[in-house]
């Protein structure tokens, strides 16, 4: 009974987590409150899935037009700040901006591949102490595995003396990692290993089957990576499997708000004319929140929709809020439920999208509220 009472408490904070995005978007009133910001172009990886190598990072913004970006869209109302790259931890003035940005007031987190973490010196890590997340991506509880996604023979073992490091401080990781046919059926080894290594947090992504960078062509080489009918069937049994287990073992993950779309995402990736769109495929009436609620800004200054859509301006030589002005149109069709094509690729965004898309309108979408509870509570 104490279970029960617990899952409904669980379940209520839940949706009171999401009632002030709902009314706010009822009303049309949503606000920005997040900035994800990629900081260089530069990275020390060579990630199967990534096209980061293919960036200029002469092109990459001055760092006083950093800081006076996140100053800009603090006065626009943004609470946290997301630093990304590339890869954060090799940007030049990564510990000047850190200051700078929690000098401000502002929740920051930072995404890393965790390689240059084991040797941060002690002053370094109590810097770290002050900041909300780090996420760490981590492919496989098996080295060969996710040094082979990675691009490089030591990837593994440095990572997690990284993470191992950063538990030790009591320093808050989250592990992050990208599921492909390469790893969806070692996803619960992972989870295992995350509570083994004292991380209490792990999150999922499926592979992003198109270009992490509009001025980048997209690797071929990841349409060898995704799921087939038969893979996707067994990854969704897995994922069950695993938020059992993750619970068992209390490691929190956000398996349930991917389990009910993620076969239906691999098989929508390729063109098919009598099935329809994927975007109009993941649940009736769904709404995306992310578009109108995060700001994402490239590392050449390209202001972007969301992390999935094209650059429409750019901030090198324009305020971040004249700028955001060149947004109000997508937003507009977008609320109205018309979707641009690339959209039709989007995962990243899904996840948080379809929890807010339940919530708004449970009635419609009973049937997938019903598998939400019932995976997530």
């Amino acid at each position: 009974m104490k279970k029960i009472f617990g899952k409904i408490k669980k379940f209520s904070l839940g949706i009171f987590k999401y009632l002030g995005f709902i009314i706010s978007y009822r009303f049309g009133k949503l606000k920005y409150n997040h900035l994800f910001l990629n900081i260089t172009s530069l990275c020390n990886s060579n990630c199967v899935f990534c096209e980061v190598k293919g960036l200029s990072h002469k092109d990459d913004l001055e760092f006083e037009r950093i800081k006076k970006l996140i100053k800009e869209a603090k006065d626009l109302g943004v609470r946290g700040v997301t630093f990304s790259g590339g890869e954060p931890f090799v940007y030049y003035k990564i510990w000047d901006l850190i200051d700078y940005t929690l000098g401000l007031g502002l929740d920051l987190n930072i995404t890393s591949n965790g390689l240059l973490i084991y040797n941060f010196s002690e002053e370094q890590f109590n810097v770290l102490k002050k900041i909300k997340n780090i996420f760490i991506s981590l492919e496989s509880a098996d080295a060969e595995t996710h040094n082979q996604l990675r691009g490089g023979s030591d990837f593994f073992q440095k990572t997690v003396s990284g993470i191992k490091k950063l538990v030790e401080k009591n320093i808050n990781v989250i592990i992050a990692s990208v599921i492909s046919n390469k790893n969806y059926l070692k996803i619960d080894d992972l989870i295992k290993f995350t509570g083994e290594l004292g991380v209490r947090e792990i999150v999922f992504q499926p592979l992003h089957i198109w270009t992490n960078y509009d001025s980048v062509e997209y690797l071929k080489s990841k349409d060898q990576m995704v799921l087939s009918p038969k893979e996707s069937a067994d990854l969704k049994k897995k994922m069950k499997a695993s938020i059992k287990l993750a619970e068992k073992i209390g490691v929190k993950n956000n398996l349930a708000n991917i389990v009910p779309w993620i076969d239906k995402y691999f098989e929508f990736q390729k063109p098919n004319p009598e099935k329809g769109r994927w975007i109009k495929n993941i649940l009736p009436g769904y709404k995306c929140l992310e578009i109108f609620t995060k700001i994402f800004v490239g590392s050449d200054g390209g202001l972007l929709p969301c992390a999935m859509l094209s650059p429409r301006d750019n901030v090198k030589d324009k305020s971040l809020e004249q700028s955001l002005k060149s947004l109000n149109e997508m937003k507009r069709e977008i609320r109205k439920g018309r979707f641009p094509a690339e959209c039709d690729k989007c995962s990243c965004q899904v996840a948080s999208n379809f929890t807010f898309s339940l919530i708004l309108s449970p009635i419609k979408n009973f049937r997938y509220l019903l598998e939400f509870i019932k995976y997530k509570f």
